[in-house]
């Protein structure tokens, strides 16, 4: 069978600067015939980069450009996936910005897609008694005075910090420690923030059902920045940890035996 490079990576915080892991700082809009949107600064680099505004209602976000032109080089010798919590209307919106990318990975593993956002169906099916699930456990949190990040997705729930402020820090972690759901629901943590999944969805799994479905034998890369990109970096053949990633990630990554390495040239 034939064989190719594929790499799966991370997107907020890992291709591009986020607001919660680097400081992202717009300085200002670029010039005529500058490249991208914005002249920006992100922490705790000192230089300031040209980079496209991909921000949603909810976070800043920021696409480096030297980072897209050399994603699009890397995409003509091994397609890029996407992975990530994001939603699917998320992920729309930035469809022109990653042209790079030979398809998704959504909401933590429960939505499979195309470079076009078509949804691969028999995933969905696979997955579909478990998504019955979350409405019941959505019910239930609200009624604990909890708000939840819901709008526009479609397979997961996520309780952001930032939402719930009467918690402090110890009372958001004593959360997400004792958050009891039922079989077939499971936890996770991204930037601050929990994601309630489905249990047979997640970052790896998704990738092992994308790379049982092809008829070609693949050498995979994994490239992730928090604890919840482990099972990403564990389902790939040379998994890789960013050097600004959060020092959480950066232990458990060594724990688990994932190959490090503190920088990506293509993350710089």
């Amino acid at each position: 069978m034939p064989s190719e490079n594929l790499v799966f990576t991370d997107v907020d915080g890992t291709l591009c600067f986020h607001e919660d892991q680097h400081g992202v700082q717009k300085i200002r809009d670029t010039k005529p015939g500058e490249e991208g949107d914005a002249l920006v600064q992100a922490a705790p680099y000192t230089r300031e980069v040209q980079a496209l505004d991909i921000s949603t209602s909810l976070y800043r976000v920021y696409l480096d450009v030297a980072t897209q032109a050399r994603a699009r080089i890397l995409s003509t010798t091994a397609p890029i996936i996407l992975v990530t919590g994001a939603r699917p209307s998320t992920m729309e919106a930035r469809l022109q910005a990653f042209d790079f990318q030979a398809g998704f990975i959504l909401e933590n593993g429960a939505g499979i897609y195309n470079k076009s956002l078509q949804k691969d169906l028999d995933w969905d099916v696979h997955l579909a008694p478990q998504k019955a699930l979350l409405a019941p456990v959505q019910k239930a949190l609200e009624a604990r005075g909890l708000k939840l990040d819901v709008k526009g997705r479609t397979s997961m729930i996520r309780i952001r910090h930032k939402d719930n402020p009467h918690l402090d820090e110890d009372e958001f972690s004593g959360l997400y420690a004792t958050l009891e759901l039922p079989k077939g629901l499971k936890k996770t943590k991204n930037l601050g923030n929990i994601d309630i999944i489905l249990e047979s969805a997640g970052k790896g799994e998704a990738i092992k059902y994308l790379l049982a479905q092809q008829d070609r034998t693949s050498h995979t890369f994994g490239i992730g920045d928090d604890i919840n990109d482990l099972e990403l970096l564990e389902a790939v053949d040379e998994a890789f940890v960013l050097g600004s990633a959060y020092s959480e990630a950066l232990k458990l990554a060594r724990e688990n035996t994932c190959t490090f390495q503190k920088a990506i040239t293509l993350m710089a």
